[in-house]
């Protein structure tokens, strides 16, 4: 299973998340601020979903330590009953959580692939995987701005996990 999110800064400078998507090599599960009061609203839907459909199961995330950690990591530890974090230095190599008789692993997938996505993907020969300008977060001040930019970022979350399982495989 396969973990993304993309992320921006709101009008206090505070990093939120904006979308995030989960694929298990067969079918996408997407969420999107617009859908939900804020971004910690947003990940706790996505950890029950993921407890609820994955229990028992690693979840990847590429470059989690270095970037994702900041968003999910607090508000994951907050919903969870107990968590069992692995450390190399300050950053996070894999955690899993427990709550409700349920587990998730989390491992960061950089570990195993040690480069970017865009490098992966150029080094597996794979076809470009696409780019999302980011300054179009940047620029959204509400809700039916983040509409608008919607498909594209989805589309730019589905793509990075695409490429990451195909190398992965490899």
């Amino acid at each position: 299973n396969l973990f993304d999110l993309q992320s921006d800064k709101d009008m206090h400078s505070t990093l939120r998340v904006i979308s995030n998507v989960i694929y298990d090599g067969k079918n996408y599960k997407e969420f999107f601020i617009n859908d939900y009061s804020n971004s910690k609203e947003l990940l706790e839907h996505v950890l029950t979903f993921l407890l609820e459909n994955y229990s028992g199961k690693i979840v990847y995330m590429h470059n989690f330590s270095g970037f994702d950690a900041n968003f999910i990591f607090k508000i994951f530890c907050e919903a969870a009953d107990s968590i069992d974090l692995i450390k190399r230095d300050s950053k996070i190599i894999s955690f899993e959580i427990k709550k409700d008789g349920k587990t998730l692993m989390f491992k960061d997938s950089l570990n195993i692939l040690p480069s970017s996505l865009k490098a992966l993907a150029k080094s597996f020969g794979v076809e470009n995987k696409g780019e999302f300008d980011f300054r179009k977060t940047d620029r959204c001040k509400s809700f039916s701005d983040f509409e608008n930019i919607k498909d594209e970022l989805l589309e730019y979350n589905r793509k990075d996990l695409i490429y990451l399982i195909i190398c992965l495989n490899f």
